[in-house]
This record gives C-alpha cells, structure tokens and sequence, in this order.
C-alpha cells in the first residue's frame, strides 16, 4: 500500500489546483487516478480494499475541494475586472452630467 501511495497518489494530493482542468470540467486526472485504485483493488485482500476505497474517498474529496477553490478564484479574480470598470463607468456618468449641464445652461 505505501508503495503504490507514493507511486501514484502523494503527487495527486501534493499537487496545486489545476485551474484550467476544473473549469472546463476535466476529470480525466481524476478518472485517471481513481482507475489505478480500481486496478489495484482486483490484487488485494477485503482489509485493505477497504484502505483503497477510503484512498478513492481522499481523492474524490481532493477534487472536490480544487474544484471549489477553482471556481473562488476566479470570482476573486473578477473583482479585479469589475471594480474598475465600475468605477470608471461612475466617473464617466459623473464626467456626461457635467458636460450635460454645462451646454445645456445657454441653449434657448
């Protein structure tokens, strides 16, 4: 078990979020990894199928948690856009109602 841990699973749970996988709702490094699990389990004895479907718990659970923290960064990341936008669209209302005013105080 330690052995086929840090073989294919300690890179999958020491990984960062794969940003672009999550988003476009990729699973094939999930189905990847829940494979050799799945592979693995036709080897063993009842004890430890029980410690790979707990290890194909962690790694649903994995993807879960990346997936969630996919999608907050890029509502964090949308402030960075719409913040300034939105302020620079209340400068320019400002900016028009000004200008508004000011040439319509002389028109007849």
């Amino acid at each position: 078990m330690l052995e086929f841990y840090t073989r294919n699973l300690r890179d999958y749970f020491t990984a960062r979020t794969h940003y672009l996988a999550h988003l476009s709702e990729d699973q094939s490094g999930l189905q990847r990894v829940l494979a050799r699990v799945e592979d693995l389990k036709r080897f063993t004895n009842d004890n430890e199928n029980k410690v790979l479907d707990q290890f194909a718990e962690l790694v649903r659970e994995k993807d879960r948690l990346d997936y969630h923290a996919a999608l907050q960064g890029i509502l964090k990341g949308w402030l960075f856009v719409h913040i300034p936008f939105t302020v620079s669209l209340l400068i320019f209302t400002f900016v028009h109602i000004v200008l508004v005013f000011a040439f319509s105080s002389g028109a007849p």
